[in-house]
């Protein structure tokens, strides 16, 4: 039998439920639902392979090859034309050109994209190979840059995890305050926006005159991204992200996922054997060992790619070729 004093009980109780989730609703705290889990859960740990993650990028985080025309400043603006393949792009396309010329259709990663156009190491695979791939870009204005370019790539305002699972970190984008160039603004500075944690030699951020924004960016392993896109091979990828580019390999699960050639950027001055023997250890042979120290980027071939290793190792490219910045 129903006393008064239960049903008084009863009512308080279910009163002080409702209030509870209206208070949940209202402070935007996350429900015990699996979406609200997976969200709370996404800022790590959680492995790069499971299949909640996974489905979770797809949906979320990336965004599908444009099917417009696309829109190239490269040719219409003098200084973005003049500068836009500076630096070590030179050396990287000599290299994509003797190991890719003859390849169609192949797929490509690269992390640190900028505006998909400026410093580009992949859009020539894809404009005139017909290749496609994913384009990694956390900096929020360079995104909506690369937005606007209309590549034929997936792309994703988010960066690489230098842990094996999905993390949120904070990015120090640069800002110019005073340049020679408005080019070297939306260019250079962009290019050397990097993870907090990261240190960047004084002189380099010292030329640049750079102001900082600092932005949370949401961060996920290599191989949760490629798992997302039902990619198992990648034939070039393109690591420029400022310093955290050893500790994103290491995430790999080498045993799911087949890279063929890679160009890593290391501003070390002087060879990393640590690293080398590493990657040496994942069957990679650095190509370029002669030059990797000076030019800062490490081509790395699949040691089964015998055909790539004999045409990367005769490639001969004098350091006098190359385009040289003054900032």
């Amino acid at each position: 039998m129903l006393t008064k004093k239960r049903f008084l009980q009863a009512v308080i109780t279910v009163i002080s439920a409702s209030s509870i989730l209206v208070l949940f609703t209202y402070l935007k705290v996350p429900t015990c639902d699996k979406t609200s889990e997976l969200r709370y859960r996404v800022l790590g740990p959680l492995a790069s392979t499971d299949i909640r993650l996974i489905n979770h990028v797809r949906l979320n985080y990336l965004h599908p090859p444009s099917p417009l025309p696309y829109t190239l400043t490269n040719g219409v603006e003098l200084m973005y034309t003049k500068f836009s393949k500076g630096g070590t792009w030179g050396y990287i396309q000599f290299h994509l050109e003797a190991l890719f010329q003859h390849q169609k259709a192949g797929f490509f990663v690269e992390a640190g994209a900028l505006d998909g156009e400026f410093f580009s190491n992949t859009l020539w695979l894809e404009s005139s190979l017909g290749w496609s791939g994913l384009l990694v870009e956390p900096d929020r204005q360079s995104f909506r840059d690369l937005q606007k370019k209309h590549r034929r790539a997936w792309i994703s305002n988010t960066c690489l995890s230098d842990q094996s699972y999905p993390k949120e970190s904070v990015f120090i984008s640069l800002h110019g305050r005073k340049s020679k160039t408005e080019i070297l603004i939306t260019g250079m500075l962009r290019g050397g926006g990097h993870e907090v944690g990261v240190t960047l030699p004084p002189e380099y951020e010292d030329k640049l005159h750079a102001d900082k924004l600092y932005t949370p960016v949401q961060c996920f392993p290599l191989t949760t991204y490629l798992l997302a896109l039902n990619v198992t091979t990648v034939d070039f990828l393109s690591l420029d992200v400022q310093g955290s580019e050893r500790d994103i390999l290491k995430t790999v699960l080498w045993d799911l996922v087949k890279i063929r050639v890679m160009a890593v950027e290391i501003v070390d001055g002087t060879l990393d054997k640590d690293f080398i023997h590493y990657m040496a250890g994942k069957e990679y042979v650095l190509t370029n060992e002669k030059y990797a120290a000076n030019i800062t980027d490490y081509i790395f071939v699949r040691r089964d790619e015998k055909d790539l290793v004999k045409t990367a190792r005769g490639i001969h490219y004098g350091a006098g070729s190359l385009i040289q910045l003054s900032v």
